[in-house]
């Protein structure tokens, strides 16, 4: 039976009762220090929201989870039986910003692909590991809503 990455996903998280809404840094001091704008930063406090619950699904499912040592590098995470595996899951983590037009309506909205345009040309620039080597490619797309 294949290992359904997304089921176990949306199963866990429905166990643990995760809420991806994140409203601010909280100091030492009680105050929340807002994220302000910048989506990377954004991107960044949701992939370390996932780490733990990617680890947990990997230490269950008797995988290896590799985190990506740079911003630059595709994906976030990848989950693996081995380093040498040639079915290797690749999770990226996107985040983006949603707005309103004047009649309270959702506008268009784009994302950037990132390092994912040079991994495509040259499968092993820009990429954890060889392209050839991932069988999924999977992204968490988060939303930050702008007035």
């Amino acid at each position: 039976m294949e290992f359904d990455f997304i089921d176990v996903f949306y199963t866990k998280m429905a166990e643990k009762g995760i809420n991806w809404e994140v409203s601010g840094l909280l100091a030492t001091d009680g105050r929340i220090i807002s994220l302000g704008s910048d989506s990377k930063l954004i991107g960044r406090i949701f992939e370390l929201i996932s780490y733990n619950l990617l680890q947990e699904i990997a230490d269950e499912n008797d995988f290896i989870l590799q985190p990506s040592e740079q911003q630059t590098v595709y994906p976030d995470f990848t989950l693996m039986k081995s380093r040498g595996d040639c079915q290797k899951i690749a999770i990226d983590i996107k985040a983006t910003y949603r707005k309103f037009n004047k009649n309270g309506e959702l506008k268009r909205y784009s994302f950037t692909l990132g390092s994912y345009a040079s991994f495509m040309r040259n499968g092993t620039k820009n990429i954890m590991f060889p392209y050839y080597q991932y069988k999924k490619a999977l992204c968490n797309w988060f939303c930050i809503y702008k007035e």
